[in-house]
């Protein structure tokens, strides 16, 4: 990540970076629109391809209520930036894409990408841009319905979340915050690159030498500590403000950040493939124009 950012800085990415993006993220989405209709018009056999993904390391699906099934796989983080961008675009087919890509992001069933989506949108028509007058009436006509839609799926998801993921996590974050601050030693310094726990039995899973958390952030935090976790945001943050010049990108590494920072893929490929694009942005993007070309 940290290479990608000073890249950045000596050189300019070229834009097809971002309309090789995009389209590899349409396709994804298409693929996983298609899959949910199947999985709808023939219930159960997605335990098929359940078993075969988890074999494979590769994903999961799953389903609470056997009418709408949640694919995630391997590049589901990746639509929700896909999303940032057809947003602020000028692309050809924009509104079209956001819905394909917008669908795509939905299918994947992480209620944090859906959380983000809406926050971006919310900054980027009610504070980045003055919204126009036909868009405040529209917004005020459909916000009725869509905070009651919005609300159910908050208070569903929290309740499935309630009952599996998020205790998991605050036994995570016991479990690797307990370790890290054994000693003020290991604070400062960390438990070392590669550290794994020790009689780490919780109530939901077992967490001995295992090096893939949910929360990886603190993972990491568990490795380097207080001083060299400290040093790696402050070199990210000289290089950032070195090598982007546009609000746009740092409204994007937020939202992006806002669902990141609770998921595993904050510190593997997906960072540096985001880290990437939202670098590529400032060649393409102005205020008046967008991102174009796709």
């Amino acid at each position: 990540m940290l290479l990608v950012l000073l890249i950045s800085v000596i050189s300019t990415p070229s834009n097809r970076i971002i309309n090789i993006f995009i389209v590899c993220s349409l396709i994804f989405s298409f693929i996983l629109i298609y899959k949910e209709f199947y999985y709808i018009i023939h219930p159960g056999l997605w335990i098929t391809d359940r078993t075969v993904w988890q074999q494979l390391q590769i994903g999961d699906v799953y389903t609470y209520n056997n009418w709408f099934y949640r694919i995630q796989v391997r590049g589901t983080s990746l639509l929700p930036v896909a999303f940032f961008i057809t947003v602020v675009s000028k692309f050809r087919f924009r509104i079209l894409e956001l819905m394909v890509i917008g669908s795509g992001v939905i299918i994947a069933g992480n209620f944090m990408y859906i959380v983000s989506s809406l926050v971006f949108i919310f900054i980027w028509y009610f504070i980045y841009n003055k919204p126009t007058r036909l868009l405040k009436i529209v917004t005020y006509i459909a916000s009725v319905p869509a905070v009651g839609i919005i609300l159910m799926y908050i208070k569903n998801t929290l309740e499935l979340k309630g009952a599996s993921s998020l205790p998991v996590r605050f036994e995570q974050a016991y479990f690797l915050l307990g370790d890290v601050f054994d000693t003020n030693l290991s604070a400062f310094f960390g438990q070392g690159l590669g550290n794994v726990l020790v009689s780490a039995f919780g109530q939901y899973r077992n967490y001995n030498n295992i090096t893939y958390f949910e929360l990886q952030s603190l993972y990491i935090f568990n490795q380097l500590g207080i001083l060299f976790t400290s040093g790696y945001l402050i070199i990210m943050y000289k290089l950032i403000r070195l090598s982007w010049r546009s609000k746009v990108q740092y409204i994007l590494l937020f939202c992006y950040l806002i669902y990141a920072v609770s998921n595993p893929y904050i510190f593997d490929a997906t960072n540096i493939i985001v880290f990437l694009i939202i670098s590529t942005v400032k060649v393409t993007f102005s205020l008046n124009k967008g991102v174009n070309n796709v």
